[in-house]
Formats: C-alpha cells, sequence, structure tokens
C-alpha cells in the first residue's frame, strides 16, 4: 500500500473529487431513460456541489490549522532552548576565563 503525504493526497483528492463532479454533471445533462427526470439529477448535482465545496473548504482549514501548529511549536522550542543555549554558553565563556584575559587598569 502506497502512503500519499500532503500536497500528493491533496492532489490525489482534488483529481477524485474533479471525476465525481464530471460524473455528476454528465448524469445531470444526459440523464437515463430510468431517472426520475430532472429533480432527482439536479438534486444529485448540488449534493456533489456541495461535498466539493466542503472538502475543499475542510482542506482548507485543515492547512490552516497544521500552519498555525506549526508556528506555535517553533515558538515554543525557542522559548524552551533559549534559557538552556544560554547557560551552556555563559558557563562555556566562563571556563576559558583566565587572569590573563582580564582587561588591565590604565594608569
Amino acid at each position: 500500500m502506497v502512503r500519499l503525504a500532503g500536497p500528493q493526497l491533496l492532489g490525489f483528492l482534488q483529481l477524485q473529487l474533479l471525476k465525481e463532479i464530471q460524473r455528476a454533471l454528465r448524469d445531470y445533462f444526459s440523464p437515463t431513460p430510468y431517472s426520475m427526470g430532472r429533480s432527482s439529477s439536479k438534486s444529485s448535482l448540488q449534493f456533489w456541489l456541495l461535498l466539493a465545496a466542503s472538502v475543499v473548504l475542510s482542506a482548507m482549514v485543515i492547512s490552516l490549522f497544521l500552519k498555525v501548529v506549526k508556528v506555535m511549536i517553533y515558538l515554543l522550542l525557542v522559548l524552551v532552548l533559549v534559557p538552556i543555549i544560554y547557560l551552556a554558553l555563559k558557563k562555556a565563556v566562563a571556563t576559558f576565563r583566565n587572569p590573563n584575559t582580564k582587561l588591565k587598569t590604565r594608569d
């Protein structure tokens, strides 16, 4: 089984959605002899259009949500790592100091 990630999955879903919309439009404009007329085709078309709109809108909302979560995690990690790196650098600088590295006083 092949796993699709991010943009590949979205592209695959868009392709499937376009195929379903094409089928619904084809059914709408060329009803079969056994269909119940335009009213059932019209409701089928409305269903597929609403489904397509809901899929696209939900994909956009999920994408936006994931971007916001990514930024929040980035900021959280920065806030957690800043004090740790600061203390490590402060300790490293203190180990390099010796009496010869101090500035001399002016006479």
